[in-house]
Parts: C-alpha cells; sequence; structure tokens
C-alpha cells in the first residue's frame, strides 16, 4: 500500500476549506431546488385546480406520485410537474 504524504499550510488549508462552504451555501440559497419543497394536500389541489378527492383519485391510481410522512400525505413540485405532463 503507497502512502502520499501532502505537506500543506494549516492556515491555507481552513481557508480553502471556509471557502468553499461559503461557495456552496451561495449557489444553493440562490438555487433553491424547487423540488426539495413538500406541499400539502390542500396546497397541491390549488395548485392543480382540481377537488381534494380528484387529487386522492390521482394518487391512487399512480398518475402523481405523493412522499408519505407518518399519516400526512405531501407532494413536491417535481412530481405536480410530472402528472401534468401524464394528463
Amino acid at each position: 500500500m503507497k502512502q502520499l504524504i501532502f505537506t500543506i499550510d494549516p492556515e491555507n488549508f481552513k481557508n480553502e476549506i471556509v471557502s468553499d462552504i461559503v461557495k456552496q451555501l451561495t449557489i444553493s440559497k440562490t438555487n433553491p431546488n424547487p423540488a426539495s419543497r413538500l406541499l400539502t394536500r390542500k396546497e397541491t389541489s390549488k395548485r392543480l385546480r382540481i377537488a381534494l378527492s380528484t387529487l386522492w383519485r390521482l394518487t391512487k391510481d399512480g398518475q402523481i406520485e405523493a412522499v408519505y410522512l407518518g399519516n400526512r400525505v405531501f407532494y413536491t413540485e417535481e412530481a405536480i410537474e410530472n402528472a401534468l405532463i401524464k394528463i
């Protein structure tokens, strides 16, 4: 097994890590992932302009993908867009 030994100034190493973390945080704040936001059944039905019973039927039939957390049902933006494309 080969060993690699790096010589780097600890202060420069720390500065590089901190600058990369700040850059990644800035990117994630300016470009939030819309698919990560969970919408409730009510919010989803309003967005799609359909009744809650229709949303339930579409979910049951597999036309729109739901996220189940405990006994609650949520939908992602991506699932809503995919459902609109299917329908």
